[in-house]
């Protein structure tokens, strides 16, 4: 089986809000560095949405499943947040099937009814929408600032030349890991 995501944003929004980026990284609008602190803000938040398997902004997925086998006719979508009622469109080698039932919300999970199981397909494809909003203010609290800091381990990484220091900064790495789901 061979999973194959991509993603499409549905909103085209900076991750941060200059302002507190900039009081985050201790820097003033005459220090001429809102482009790198900038980028590392991207970068950071680009490293969030992958680590924490999750769509920061409201984004379609679509996931193809090549030669699928699943246990009991279940399926983790691999990104998440979902609204509750999330209703994915699934087609089954290029036919719709609507046998299914849907669990939404930070974790989402498709259950595939009974005819599933006379099926022998060659490809699934599910398309949904994930995301925590479309503004930044709809983000959480703990994203934001676990992004903050990644920027901030990044900013002071390229400014000191020091490429032996943390890849993420431990608070970046407890708050991706909590949203992907793994258990301490």
């Amino acid at each position: 089986m061979k999973v194959l995501v991509q993603r499409e944003p549905l909103v085209e929004q900076a991750p941060y809000d200059l302002e507190t980026l900039r009081e985050h990284m201790r820097l003033t609008e005459t220090d001429g560095l809102d482009t790198t602190a900038e980028n590392a803000a991207k970068t950071a938040a680009a490293e969030f949405e992958h680590v924490a398997q999750v769509a920061l902004f409201d984004q379609t997925i679509t996931v193809t499943v090549l030669a699928p086998d699943f246990d009991h006719g279940c399926f983790h979508l691999p990104i998440g947040p979902t609204a509750l009622d999330l209703v994915p469109i699934i087609t089954i080698d290029g036919e719709a099937f609507t046998d299914f039932l849907c669990c939404g919300g930070s974790r989402p999970v498709v259950l595939l009814g009974g005819t599933f199981s006379a099926l022998s397909p060659d490809r699934i494809t599910i398309v949904y929408s994930a995301g925590f909003g479309d503004q930044v203010t709809d983000l959480p609290p703990d994203i934001m600032q676990a992004m903050m800091d990644q920027a901030l381990l990044m900013f002071d990484e390229a400014a000191n030349n020091d490429s032996r220091r943390l890849k993420h900064s431990p608070h970046f790495s407890r708050i991706a890991a909590r949203y992907r789901g793994v258990q301490a």
